[in-house]
């Protein structure tokens, strides 16, 4: 999450964007005084304010508050402390969370140099296996549960908002051990980008889930700059899962000529890489525009729950079951990565 740090085009953004920064600041410090963030608010105000990105000092606070996760933690007082004392936790669970923590963000100071900070997020895990026993833990969650405790920080909270993510937000077959969802919404994102950017007759949407499946486990993180990741996160948390297609939409639409190009898995994966130096992604501004404005990007949730009706796991044949092994083997290269 760091690797940008000494790269031109990070600096140059930097520059451009700390101004922007302190507008959004003062326009928040103005909002909050006069108005109470809470998960039934849907105002095309705080859609527009949320949309242009929650102020860094703010974001654990609205992020609780956008969803159920601050009602949820005061209504369950005591609960997280008790899941962490519990003591017959499943071992390979625990073994598992473990060896994951250690590949989680490895260059991020706080994980790199902070027992703390690793601790923090092994106790948010473990508490969820043992919240959702139908879930327990699948690999991707440690991504999506470090970039909240870097967030958030405190680990109670960080706890209830993994829950709120996980059972209220995405779908919820995303996380099992089959990775129905993602494989679905794989095949989904597929579907509107033929329709919508690269035609049909490309060939080579099956080799795109190597690398959109990342995309899907992790919600980004890992994938794109941090601040564009947080900025997408701000209008996940607001908006749902349909967030989720407008990005991939808009990174297809960016890389659009060179994947019609394509003609070798080697040719896709470098088509759909290097997402963390593209100029026009770095500049999370300039991306989020893109998201909210291109009409190619534009998606409704009926649209996305009628492409998922074609996509049901009853409805496939031979060549999406290959499709779900594909997305299998996506995952084991994630565990096994750095």
């Amino acid at each position: 999450m760091n690797q940008l740090k000494d790269n031109q085009i990070y600096r140059q953004f930097e520059k451009y964007y700390q101004p922007v920064r302190q507008r959004r600041l003062k326009r928040w410090n103005a909002l909050l005084k006069i108005h109470t963030v809470s998960p039934d608010e849907k105002s095309p105000k705080l859609k527009r304010f949320v949309r242009k990105g929650v102020p860094h000092k703010y974001r654990a606070k609205v992020w609780m508050q956008l969803t159920n996760a601050q009602s949820r933690m005061e209504n369950s007082l005591g609960l997280y402390q008790d899941l962490l004392t519990r003591v017959d936790k499943d071992f390979k669970t625990l073994e598992q969370i473990e060896l994951d923590i250690h590949r989680t963000f490895p260059d991020n100071k706080f994980f790199k140099d902070g027992k703390e900070d690793r601790k923090k997020l092994y106790n948010v895990l473990v508490a969820f296996a043992e919240y959702n026993k139908e879930i327990g833990y699948c690999q991707g969650m440690n991504y999506i549960a470090g970039l909240i405790v870097l967030v958030v920080r405190e680990e109670e909270k960080a706890f209830w908002l993994l829950v709120c993510l996980i059972e209220e937000i995405l779908p919820e077959d995303y996380f099992c051990q089959k990775l129905t969802g993602i494989t679905r919404d794989c095949s989904v994102l597929g579907d509107l980008v033929k329709d919508r950017i690269l035609g049909t007759g490309d060939g080579h949407d099956d080799q795109w889930d190597l690398v959109t499946a990342k995309w899907f486990i992790c919600l980004y993180i890992d994938v794109l700059p941090i601040q564009t990741t947080l900025r997408i996160w701000d209008c996940l948390l607001f908006e749902g899962d349909t967030v989720l297609f407008r990005v991939g939409i808009t990174l297809f639409n960016l890389r659009a000529n060179q994947l019609a190009k394509a003609s070798s898995i080697v040719d896709v994966i470098d088509g759909l890489g290097n997402f963390a130096i593209e100029k026009q992604v770095v500049n999370c501004h300039h991306f989020m525009n893109l998201l909210f404005e291109d009409k190619n990007a534009k998606v409704s949730r009926e649209i996305i729950e009628d492409i998922r009706d074609d996509h049901r796991p009853i409805q496939r044949n031979k060549p999406k079951r290959m499709k779900t092994m594909l997305i299998h083997q996506c995952t084991q290269r994630l565990a096994m990565s750095s």
